[in-house]
């Protein structure tokens, strides 16, 4: 719950303002303002896919299998989809600015990335999304 007398700001870096939900399908758009790579533009390459993630920086063998997950890669002029220090970061919709996922994860080329659908995030942490 926000507190009442607390400025807030609920417009991403470089995106604006958020319409509200959607969920993430192939083939769609997206945009995310991370931390450490600023605005970067993907596509959805899978809309549930299933992914051991490395727990641990110094022992591989330490994983966590995540399920009906987003995967989203590069796309347009952007390099990467995201680096170490973008986890949190919202994922977007490019054409109307709608919160599809929660970025993660990825490899250390940032080539692709991982997000949690939006809709499962809000739902596990029983909060809502401010628009």
């Amino acid at each position: 719950r926000l507190v009442p007398d607390v400025d807030h700001n609920s417009s991403i870096c470089g995106i604006g303002g958020i319409s509200g939900t959607e969920q993430g399908v192939e083939e769609m758009r997206v945009l995310k303002h991370g931390r450490t790579t600023g605005l970067t533009e993907g596509v959805i390459t899978d809309e549930s896919v299933d992914q051991l993630v490395g727990m641990s920086h110094t022992d591989p063998s330490i994983v966590g299998r995540f399920e009906r997950q987003l995967r989203i890669e590069r796309a347009g002029t952007s390099t990467v989809i995201g680096l170490g220090g973008d986890s949190g970061s919202l994922v977007v919709s490019r054409d109307n600015h709608a919160a599809v996922g929660l970025y993660f994860a990825g490899p250390d080329s940032g080539i692709y990335g991982l997000a949690n659908p939006i809709d499962a995030v809000l739902d596990e942490l029983q909060i809502e999304l401010i628009v």
